[in-house]
């Protein structure tokens, strides 16, 4: 289960590696051949209870137009 804090974490990490702050974010999906878009959504559902008493952060990636490069998949760190 990956959280909030660990993506914040995750992105600190590579911003101290050198990385600027105002490099563009991009987000990657389907590991066979990986769709990669520049549009995020991120929606805060933790104020939809459900009833359930779980709480989640949607972050929903966009068109999916372009081809990212697998090796996200291969070596990349997921949470």
């Amino acid at each position: 289960m990956a959280t909030v804090q660990d993506m914040i974490d995750m992105l600190q990490e590579i911003i101290e590696d050198g990385t600027s702050p105002d490099t563009e974010l991009r987000g990657v999906f389907q590991p066979n051949y990986p769709l990669m878009s520049s549009s995020f959504t991120i929606y805060d559902g933790t104020q939809d209870s459900d009833g359930d008493g779980e709480q989640y952060v949607y972050i929903g990636i966009g068109d999916g137009y372009e081809y990212g490069p697998k090796k996200v998949y291969d070596e990349g760190e997921s949470v």
